[in-house]
């Protein structure tokens, strides 16, 4: 016995001391977050750093998100703009707000919770799956005098309404009594205690007074008639309200479709997602989702596709990513909107998908790509992705950057440059050859091309070390010739000199010049640089190359402007096979 009480003095004593250790853990973060979190809002103060799920959220009734100006403000005048108490910053981005915290969410150490914030360097906005979380106290409602006037006249009406019911069972009622005690004029209801005291005299009075037969007949009858009355038209009554409430539910019972913004249309198609979002533009969350909300957001950002998941949740986008077709469908669509329970928004890693006539009349059938027309002479490469260089890059002749890329801008860059291959990569970078270079093979595809094109995200432009190739044969190396000598590329100057037969240097240099002289000389290459030097030679010396090319050939001719003669350190390469074989060193 005394050995079981120890055993159960033990085990208590430890579960105490356990949740004392739990407690002062949690203690200890909050007061991690309150002395890292730095200056706060006017009424805001640190909760902590909390854990967030991937299909659940911490704070989970509405969100917003800026990429270039999230910060403890901007938040938490969201929040409370939407009237709720608590803002969570998460990713260094996105603001969340409820008015409760998530039970599945659990306290984290601040640490986890300091990732800057998009629009204030010096601010924490939580981590990956870690919510910084902010708590303002509701301001209390004050109740007004009219509020108080109104409850005072509802207490003296019904004190007036019972005085004047004692009165009229004291005493018969004639007609004209009983019209006036229906009638809910202001002044009855308002009626003072003297006026209550008189009824009651009357009607003590009435009471007592002896009855003639007569009297007690004509009172019987017109206290018979009044019930049939009152009885007929309260039956009346009940039934026109029956009937009301019937239609009015029948009404409601009867969704209508939801009205969507102008030229916009719900596809009836249930969209899912399995290797990422189907649509990556803007995105909001509401508890009060509709698809009209969802498709105006969309619309109002610049986007032609709007889909919404989770009945809270929209995603906008030009196109659908991630493998995600319009044909690939699923039969997740099953959870009523948020703000309209008559209509579907979407299920688990699924869309119920709203495009505009603009989508549908300009995008692919399975609204995955926009059909672009090339210029003429330009046709997607036999390989249409391909994997960048392992040891630089593919496209090694000319190169060109621009956060408005389009597929035919690149197009253009490359066929004024005068190369028959064009490949585009990571949505903004243009990249030009005659030739895959640097371990770079139409025999090595890419699956990542993928990222939309910075001028038109509508369409994609390469992706990660993934170049979107086209290929216009008509720019082909061997068709660009001179004096019996065709263009070869942009190649590397060494030290010492790549081709060091002959050189001639001249203030109207042009491609002809220099391979006029190359050939009177009987050399098969003619090389030319910084814009004004030819160099002759049969063969690459000092650890040349014409494998190692270069993107500097951009100086013009000296002697005519619109000829390519190199760069520094740069040499626009020609070629004639009728010469002596090349021997590369």
């Amino acid at each position: 016995m005394i050995a079981s009480t120890l055993l159960s003095l033990v085990l208590a004593m430890g579960l105490a001391n356990g949740a004392a250790i739990e407690k002062r853990g949690g203690q200890n973060y909050l007061q991690q977050a309150q002395q890292g979190v730095g200056s706060l809002p006017s009424g805001w103060a640190a909760q902590g750093c909390y854990t967030d799920g991937f299909s659940w959220s911490t704070l989970d009734k509405v969100s917003t998100t800026s990429y270039t100006s999230m910060t403890y403000e901007k938040c938490t005048s969201y929040c409370s703009g939407k009237g709720y108490s608590y803002a969570g910053l998460e990713s260094g981005n996105t603001c969340y707000c409820a008015n409760t915290i998530n039970s599945r969410a659990t306290l984290s150490a601040y640490g986890h919770c300091q990732t800057w914030c998009s629009g204030n360097w010096g601010q924490d906005c939580g981590g990956a799956y870690y919510i910084n979380v902010l708590y303002k106290a509701p301001t209390p409602a004050t109740p007004s005098s009219k509020s108080s006037a109104s409850a005072s006249s509802s207490s003296t009406s019904s004190s007036a309404a019972a005085s004047s019911s004692a009165s009229s069972s004291a005493a018969p009622s004639s007609s004209s009594s009983s019209a006036a005690a229906s009638s809910s004029s202001s002044s009855a209801a308002a009626s003072s205690s003297a006026s209550s005291s008189a009824a009651a005299s009357s009607s003590a009075s009435s009471s007592a007074a002896p009855s003639s037969s007569a009297s007690s007949a004509d009172a019987s009858s017109s206290a018979s008639s009044s019930a049939a009355s009152s009885s007929a038209s309260s039956s009346a009554s009940s039934s026109a309200s029956a009937s009301s409430t019937s239609s009015s539910a029948s009404a409601s019972a009867t969704p209508s479709a939801p009205a969507l913004p102008s030229g916009w249309s719900n596809t009836g198609v249930c969209i899912a997602e399995v290797a990422g979002r189907a649509l990556t533009g803007a995105h909001y969350t509401d508890a009060a989702m509709t698809q009209a909300s969802c498709a105006a957001f969309c619309s109002a950002n610049g986007y032609t596709l709007a889909g919404i998941e989770y009945s809270t949740e929209c995603w906008c986008g030009n196109i659908l990513t991630n493998t995600a077709s319009l044909f690939k469908t699923s039969a997740a669509c099953t959870m009523k909107c948020g703000g309209d329970s008559t209509s579907i928004c979407g299920g688990g890693n699924a869309l119920t998908l709203i495009a505009s006539q603009t989508a549908i009349s300009t995008l692919s059938a399975d609204l995955t790509y926009k059909p672009v027309v090339l210029p003429p002479g330009w046709s997607v490469a036999s390989t249409a992705c391909v994997a960048e260089g392992t040891s630089g890059r593919a496209l090694a002749s000319a190169t060109w950057s621009d956060d408005s890329m389009t597929i035919g801008s690149c197009l253009a860059f490359c066929q004024g440059k005068g190369f028959q291959y064009a490949g585009i990569e990571y949505g903004r970078e243009c990249y030009c050859g005659d030739s895959l270079s640097n371990g770079a093979s139409l025999s090595l595809p890419s699956t990542a091309c993928t990222k939309t094109c910075g001028g038109d995200s509508a369409t994609t432009c390469g992706g990660g070390n993934a170049l979107q190739l086209y290929n216009n044969p008509a720019l082909a190396l061997k068709l660009i010739t001179t004096n019996s000598y065709s263009y070869q590329g942009c190649v590397q100057e060494v030290s010492g000199r790549a081709l060091a037969g002959d050189a001639l240097v001249g203030e109207n240099m042009t491609v002809e010049i220099c391979t006029s002289f190359c050939q009177s000389e009987g050399f098969q290459y003619a090389g030319l640089e910084y814009g004004q030097e030819c160099y002759c030679a049969n063969e690459f010396s000092n650890g040349a190359s014409a494998l190692s090319l270069s993107t500097q050939c951009n100086m013009a001719c000296a002697g005519n402007s619109g000829e390519n003669c190199g760069g520094p350190n740069a040499i626009a390469l020609w070629s004639n096979s009728a010469l002596t074989a090349v021997s590369v060193l």
